[in-house]
């Protein structure tokens, strides 16, 4: 008995994959994760849970050594809109490419494995897309709301008020540019191609400076996502200074020329790889890049004081900042 009835709901599983399959879904969700087999739940249940039904939701695990895979699986058994892609560790932006290769939705989402989306997520960013007159609006972002963990500290942040500034400011390099706020066409993927693979923590703003070059953005005015703070987060714990010198260059190189069309954001963008060369003890490149900065755009006060600040030495610099930060509550 018992064993028929574990080959009735075997064959069950695989006819809703079958069918799943043939299927093709509006939204393809893709989740990369990499050993957080104890916040992954709660992401995949944000998902599963939306009002829009109509997705599929492709986890990629980038080489796990935890048990996410089981965890994974358990989930399948459960609901057959779930596919699992294993690779070896490679890194978070060959797992969204790897992502990327395998999805069939028009519409692309992503949601890192730590964050989590409120239940209307999907549906209202569809929406915007259907009663968009615009032919060119390529991602639909909505506003989120910032948790930092183990701590009382809750911060909102409104993309829908930055809409019409929204370019410098991404130059700028000032906005949390987490793709899990984002549903983008996947044919866009076709025009600028993929996560680009040469960043790491920087690879998020590459895309949204790609996306902006060509197509029209649009936000849904309320919160849809959480987005976590943690120990864990690569843009926090795993990211030396100097990784973000490299990566700010690369930026700035590869999307030169876009960069120019917006002076104060590139001059801003200039005096911050200066704030970093600083950090990092290096004076006479942080001035050099401070000067940059000036000779771009001459008319921001405080690219002078940084400049005069760079001779008191590194130690006062490093203090000065984390002030500041403490002040005006940094996050990002």
């Amino acid at each position: 008995m018992q064993l028929g009835q574990s080959y009735f709901k075997w064959y069950k599983i695989y006819l809703a994959n079958l069918n799943n399959m043939n299927k093709i879904p509006t939204v393809s969700v893709i989740i990369t994760t990499y050993n957080r087999a104890d916040l992954l739940p709660r992401a995949i249940n944000s998902v599963l849970n939306q009002t829009y039904k109509d997705f599929e939701l492709i986890i990629v695990d980038d080489g796990s050594t935890d048990n996410t895979k089981e965890i994974v699986e358990d989930f399948q058994q459960k609901d057959s809109r779930i596919v699992y892609v294993y690779q070896e560790n490679q890194g978070w932006p060959s797992a969204l490419n790897k992502g990327l290769s395998v999805v069939r939705g028009e519409f692309i989402a992503f949601l890192d494995s730590d964050d989590e989306w409120l239940p209307l997520k999907l549906e209202e960013q569809i929406n915007i897309f259907n009663k968009s007159n615009s032919t060119n609006l390529g991602m639909v972002g909505c506003d989120i709301l910032i948790i930092k963990e183990n701590t009382n500290f809750k911060k909102e942040f409104k993309f829908s008020a930055l809409k019409e500034n929204l370019i410098e400011n991404v130059l700028k390099g000032r906005l949390p540019t987490t793709l899990s706020a984002l549903l983008i066409r996947r044919e866009i993927f076709n025009k600028i191609g993929l996560i680009d693979k040469n960043l790491r923590r920087m690879a998020d703003q590459d895309l949204w400076i790609r996306i902006l070059q060509y197509y029209n953005v649009d936000f849904v005015p309320s919160i849809l996502l959480k987005y976590y703070i943690h120990g864990g987060n690569i843009s926090i714990s795993q990211f030396p200074y100097e990784n973000q010198v490299s990566e700010n260059l690369y930026l700035i190189k590869k999307h030169e020329n876009f960069f120019k069309k917006y002076p104060q954001s590139y001059s801003h963008r200039l005096k911050t790889i200066g704030t970093l060369y600083m950090v990092c003890g290096d004076s006479s490149k942080a001035r050099i890049y401070f000067l940059k900065a000036i000779k771009v755009y001459p008319m921001d006060f405080f690219i002078y004081r940084n400049f005069l600040l760079s001779f008191l030495g590194k130690n006062i610099y490093s203090f000065l900042l984390k002030l500041k930060k403490r002040m005006f509550d940094i996050s990002f």
